[in-house]
This record gives C-alpha cells, sequence and structure tokens, in this order.
C-alpha cells in the first residue's frame, strides 16, 4: 500500500538511518500534505531526485520542488522510463531539468560531494 507518513530506514536495509522513505498516491509528491510538513519539519531544503518516469513523476517533482523554492538535483542515473528510446528521453529530460535551474550530476558526484563537507 501506499506509505502516509514517512518510514525510516533501518539498518537492515543497508542503508543510513537517516534515509527516509516516502509513499505517495498522486503523481505529485508535492501534494501530499504529509510530505510537505516532513520537509518543514525537518528544515529540508535540498532535494535529490529520481524515479521511474522521467517524463512523468520525475519532471513533475523537480518542477514543483523548483517552484516552490527547493535547491533540486537531479541525480542523472537513478530515473528511467518505459519507451523504446529511453536512453534519449533521460538525457533530453536532464537537458530540460537543468534549464529550468536544476542541478544535474550523477549519483557517485553527489555522494562525493556530500562526504567531502561540500555544498550542493
Amino acid at each position: 500500500g501506499v506509505l502516509d507518513k514517512p518510514v525510516y530506514a533501518k539498518d537492515e536495509l543497508c542503508q543510513p538511518a537517516s534515509v527516509i522513505l516516502f509513499g505517495k498516491s498522486r503523481s505529485n509528491i508535492f501534494a501530499e500534505p504529509a510530505f510537505m510538513k516532513l520537509l518543514a519539519d525537518k528544515g529540508i531544503r535540498t532535494l535529490f531526485i529520481g524515479g521511474f518516469v522521467s517524463n512523468g513523476c520525475v519532471q513533475v517533482a523537480c518542477t514543483e520542488a523548483l517552484k516552490q523554492g527547493f535547491d533540486v538535483v537531479v541525480l542523472s542515473d537513478t530515473h528511467s522510463t518505459f519507451v523504446k528510446n529511453a536512453g534519449e528521453v533521460i538525457k533530453s529530460w536532464n537537458t530540460k531539468m537543468a534549464g529550468v535551474g536544476a542541478r544535474v550530476m550523477e549519483t557517485e558526484a553527489a555522494v562525493r560531494l556530500l562526504d567531502s563537507g561540500g555544498s550542493v
């Protein structure tokens, strides 16, 4: 089912305890009041975004986050789509998201940057 509240990842999931998993019932995660409350309560201003449908939920999440003033990092190697020319669609959306103000980088580069204490 859909999660209506955040679930904090456990060590047995091989993820840091700081990872928060959040389900959604709509294509726009920002339409989920509990998600918006979580971001506000945690003081989260930077979002790292990936997902399955590059030209669907990922696009909506990026554009809505930017509209609401969040710093957005599209993890270029963490989104995809189900169309035949997926590689071209992914590249195209990475370029489009960069063009509207999101930063685009591969996951490994984002992890290195965060591990080094750098800001995103």
